[in-house]
């Protein structure tokens, strides 16, 4: 129904973002580390971020040095990734 009264405002519903696509397929599945792995194996995306957290020692380490690589303060981003919690 929302999206319908969006449509007729004129309005579009914002569209998910990859991680927030990747958060609602695991809280969807019922064995999400399973899923997880899954995406891990067969998404090159996935792949691309397991090799980043490799690299640089572990998830926190990663977040960091990705974030001061590109200018964006990592805390902004940590805030973010509490959704997975």
């Amino acid at each position: 129904m929302s999206n319908m009264l969006l449509n007729l405002l004129g309005q579009r519903p914002q569209e998910p973002t990859p991680l927030q696509q990747i958060a609602q397929t695991l809280k969807a599945a019922s064995d999400p580390i399973g899923e997880l792995n899954q995406m891990a194996r067969t998404d090159p995306r996935m792949q691309q971020v397991s090799e980043v957290i490799r690299k640089n020692g572990g998830v926190k380490q990663a977040v960091y040095a990705l974030a001061k690589e590109k200018g964006v303060d990592p805390n902004v981003i940590l805030k973010q990734a509490q959704m997975f919690r």
